[in-house]
């Protein structure tokens, strides 16, 4: 499956939740979090979902310790959720060329669990190692971007012209 560039937004076991500001780009603490990430966490670049967020990554097997780095990830699962009714999905990946030291399953059984008891409201719809079923979720993230612009995409697309 073809690599994608991803942006690392909180380090693995991070027991703080960052969020990228839109507005200025600047990374800040949005909370502290019961637990921590079992695994770097952050977004697909050039994409959005359902929630109005950037389509969310896993990325497993090396531990990343700079926020805002940029990835690039061999996809192998998708995880499809609501979240209080807003679909959610996730992809997972590994970062390309590394070799990981635990079967995908067991990455995404502990993805899971974390998801769990992170936040109420989420509802597990689905789980998918199909290479198809990755594609098609990611291709939807980056038509989103294009159907529903935000004004910083806009601006990018002028500077672009």
């Amino acid at each position: 499956m073809k690599s994608i560039r991803c942006t690392v937004e909180i380090p693995a076991y991070s027991e703080l939740k960052y969020e990228k500001d839109k507005k200025t780009g600047k990374l800040f603490i949005d909370r502290a979090i019961t637990g921590s990430y079992p695994c770097n966490y952050g977004y697909i670049n050039n994409t959005l979902w359902d929630d109005g967020d950037a389509l969310d990554v896993f990325v497993v097997g090396d531990q990343i310790d700079t926020p805002l780095i940029e990835v690039n990830v061999e996809p192998f699962a998708v995880i499809e959720l609501e979240d209080n009714g807003v679909s959610d999905t996730k992809i997972v990946g590994k970062v390309v060329g590394r070799k990981l030291w635990q079967k995908r399953t067991q990455y995404i059984d502990i993805i899971l669990q974390f998801l769990q008891e992170y936040k109420e409201g989420i509802v597990l719809k689905s789980v998918s190692i199909r290479e198809k079923d990755i594609e098609q979720a990611i291709q939807q993230g980056q038509l989103n971007r294009y159907k529903f612009p935000t004004k910083n995409d806009l601006l990018e697309f002028c500077v672009d012209l």
